[in-house]
């Protein structure tokens, strides 16, 4: 599961001084603060931290009329500011106000396409509708403001897909015009919906969205129905955008101590002040609209906290916020993505990364969804310039579990992620392959799916069926001049692993080789260069094992051993 840091820029009362000055200056010591860290040297502080510390996306919010709450209604500028001053960390517009009233499509287009240049690609695109309170201040239909929502998604995809752009319905007219520029990403930045009335969740996983949860005023057995909602929605969806984008993002409040030590009563109290300020801004500006039953089924804790009793004791012990030292907030971290919280593992950070070190293009998807797959065939060839000749397919993970313990979301995610989306990769890459002349996918295997190893029950037998699945589509696509092969390789010394295994994981390894050493990420690059390669022509359904020997041992103490 990934961290992500949000900025709402809060700017609480009381603001000292007469007005305007003294809101003037708590509005910008907040932003010098969100962006360079309340340190007297200046140093560029907290978003630059993240950045180093592997945080995935800084978040800025676009809200406006927020008085005391949040203070960020141009989310672009701060983005674009943020973009000059890291290097990895993706920025996120979380979220844009996209039904129209709010801003032309065709802006935000612009706006979150500028974003993507500046930062080199690392924008990821969130989209709402808003509360009541901001929707009639700009004069948007909020009766028909979801169908504008989705209306507008299309538009400003399509003026990131088109050369010109021109578009007209009831709702939505734009002559034709070149909309610039183009984002970085290809076909555009993942997209996101932020989800907190009843049923949103299951809209986001039919358009194909990003979900974009929260943990406030609701339970954690709230949030997993949300996401059950969600995937259930996903597993059939119809994507508004030209990107899936399959996970989900959780936000809740955070505060880390010093290792061992509790908080401070104030942080308490902070959290107490946090929570009664929303619930009575969320009753009066967000929920007007919604019935009190249905108000009580989104946020069944909002009644006890407009109260006044705010139960921070309770939340903390039901891990709806994460407070305590580092150790603490891990464990009750683990909980969130066991609901299925960012699951699924899209990056396009670390895709453009490993596309630059071999000189390829970068894309995303979620393999394990077919339309995902069937659309990266459909547009690599463009993306490559010609017809793809070969396919080399390394997407893989495990999760270690016993498998008494294995519960029915584990074996899913393994058997989805391994087998489900080799299916897909053999149908719509051997395709592409066929209709080139012919050519190889050659996929990554395991020694696990060969032999027996604790904790990789799922992961084994996935990787055992991708072995079988090699063999038939071999068989059944030789004809058409197409070879498949595989790769099982061993223990690979990558920095994975190697946090996996601790001190002395190499050397006991190494000593457990015949050839005395662990395989590196160049070995097993070997054995796929040469399956795809002319060289192995005539070699086709096979699985080429690469762990240095370990398999061939003989599995029993010996008589030199007794020595």
């Amino acid at each position: 599961m990934d961290l992500d840091v949000l900025y709402g820029i809060d700017v609480p009362r009381p603001w000292h001084g007469a007005h305007p000055y003294g809101r003037r200056a708590a509005e910008q010591r907040t932003y010098r603060e969100a962006v360079w860290g309340a340190l007297p040297d200046g140093v560029w502080w907290k978003v630059r931290l993240a950045d180093r510390m592997g945080f995935r996306t800084a978040w800025a919010v676009e809200r406006h009329f927020r008085e005391g709450r949040s203070h960020c209604p141009a989310p672009e500028v701060l983005l674009g500011h943020l973009a000059g001053l890291t290097e990895r960390i993706r920025l996120g517009f979380g979220v844009t106000l996209t039904p129209f009233g709010f801003t032309p499509p065709q802006r935000i287009a612009e706006k979150a396409a500028t974003v993507d240049v500046l930062s080199g690609g690392r924008v990821e695109w969130g989209t709402g509708r808003s509360a009541p309170m901001e929707q009639t201040a700009f004069g948007v239909d909020r009766e028909r403001s979801r169908e504008d929502w989705a209306e507008a998604l299309g538009i400003v995809t399509g003026t990131w897909r088109e050369e010109y752009f021109e578009y007209a319905s009831e709702r939505f007219r734009f002559p034709r015009r070149m909309v610039t520029p183009k984002p970085v990403q290809d076909p555009h930045p993942p997209a996101w919906m932020a989800a907190t009335s009843p049923g949103s969740a299951e809209v986001a996983g039919a358009a194909g969205l990003g979900l974009l949860s929260f943990s406030i005023m609701q339970p954690l057995e709230a949030v997993a129905r949300q996401v059950a909602a969600y995937r259930a929605a996903a597993r059939a969806p119809r994507p508004l955008t030209d990107v899936t984008t399959y996970r989900v993002g959780a936000y809740t409040l955070v505060h880390a101590t010093a290792p061992g030590r509790p908080a401070d009563p104030r942080v308490w109290s902070s959290v107490a002040w946090w929570y009664e300020n929303l619930a009575r801004f969320t009753l009066e500006w967000e929920l007007p609209h919604l019935a009190p039953g249905e108000r009580d089924r989104a946020f069944p804790l909002l009644a006890p906290i407009l109260g006044g009793d705010v139960p921070v004791r309770e939340f903390d012990e039901g891990d709806m916020i994460l407070i305590g030292d580092a150790e603490t907030i891990v464990t009750k971290a683990r909980r969130y993505a066991d609901l299925g919280v960012d699951q699924a593992d899209v990056d396009p950070g670390r895709a453009a990364a490993a596309a630059g070190e071999v000189g390829g293009v970068p894309h995303t998807a979620d393999v394990t969804r077919r339309e995902a797959v069937r659309d990266l065939f459909a547009r690599a060839p463009r993306l490559l310039g010609g017809p793809v000749g070969g396919v080399v397919d390394i997407v893989g993970a495990a999760r270690y579990a016993a498998l008494a313990e294995l519960d029915d979301a584990g074996w899913d995610r393994h058997f989805d992620l391994v087998l489900r989306h080799a299916w897909f990769a053999v149908q719509y890459g051997g395709a592409a392959v066929a209709a080139a002349g012919g050519g190889t996918p050659v996929f990554v295997a395991s020694v696990s799916g060969l032999t027996a190893a604790p904790l990789h029950a799922a992961y084994g037998a996935a990787k055992a069926a991708l072995v079988s699945l090699v063999r038939s589509a071999a068989v059944e696509m030789g004809p058409r001049g197409v070879r498949v092969n595989a790769v099982a390789p061993g223990v690979v010394w990558t920095p994975r692993v190697a946090a996996l295994l601790g001190p002395g994981g190499r050397e006991r390894n190494a000593a457990n080789a015949p050839l005395g050493r662990v395989a590196e990420t160049a070995d097993i690059a070997s054995a796929l260069y040469f399956l795809a390669s002319p060289p192995a022509s005539y070699v086709t359904g096979q699985t080429l094992v690469v762990d240095g020997g370990v398999g061939v041992k003989f599995p029993y103490p010996t008589i030199g051993d007794a020595d």
